[in-house]
């Protein structure tokens, strides 16, 4: 399809409706030249449209996908679709499962509660596992952060910063993004992944809320760790190479 037709279309479905008739509406702007900005519009009528508008469209095709969705408790599942099927309303996000990413909320008119409590932990972004992240954890049930989890994490990282040689850049934990997984696991313990992210890298803007950041060099910019917060264990600590 022409370009200019694709795009006229995605701007026809978004805006044709009456803000009123908008439950649900998260976007997020990715300002670099790679970037995309991805709206999800959720109507009262069960219709949605998610679209994926390159911010530069001479490198790359936007993509659009409108159909019907149903929501059950906290759970949207998108019907019909075979690559979006399902989302979950958590901590002021959309995060859709299938495609491990998310959307950060504008409005939400639903009786929905996708706030938390850990809303002023700006530093982290959580993502919950499922069958995406068995390469980090290979069994385990999603569990949820406290903001006891949090200060514990804040601590061990702090820890392992101080007592590894590896870090020359960076001497602090507030000098990074932290990107967690928890889970219980089959001892009915609580661990956490967490992906750190220094503040001054590439990724420095909002891409590390919504996406997980993979890098494989970058030196002390990146660094990953598992801690068991119920025994306080730290493993699988890995700082990143510098290429």
């Amino acid at each position: 399809m022409n370009r200019k037709i694709t795009m006229f279309l995605i701007v026809l479905c978004l805006g044709c409706n009456h803000p009123e008739d908008k439950i649900i509406i998260a976007e997020n702007i990715e300002n670099d030249a790679l970037g995309y900005i991805t709206k999800l519009v959720m109507l009262r009528d069960s219709s949605y449209v998610l679209s994926f508008i390159p911010v530069n469209a001479t490198i790359a095709e936007p993509h659009i996908y409108a159909d019907k969705y149903s929501i059950k408790k906290d759970t949207i599942y998108f019907l019909r679709d075979k690559q979006i099927k399902k989302a979950i309303l958590k901590n002021g996000y959309i995060e859709f499962l299938d495609d491990q990413f998310k959307i950060k909320l504008k409005g939400n008119l639903t009786s929905k509660n996708s706030g938390s409590e850990l809303k002023n932990y700006k530093d982290f972004s959580f993502f919950t596992y499922n069958k995406n992240f068995e390469n980090i954890f290979k069994k385990g049930n999603s569990a949820d952060l406290n903001i006891e989890d949090l200060e514990k994490i804040i601590l061990l990282i702090q820890n392992q910063i101080k007592k590894s040689k590896y870090f020359y850049r960076h001497s602090d934990q507030n000098e990074y993004f932290k990107q967690c997984i928890s889970i219980m696991n089959e001892n009915n313990e609580k661990e956490v992944w967490v992906n750190c992210v220094a503040k001054n890298s590439n990724y420095s803007f909002d891409r590390w809320q919504t996406k997980i950041i993979k890098v494989h060099d970058g030196g002390d910019s990146y660094f990953n760790m598992k801690i068991n917060l119920s025994t306080g264990k730290v493993y699988a600590f890995s700082v990143n190479g510098q290429g």
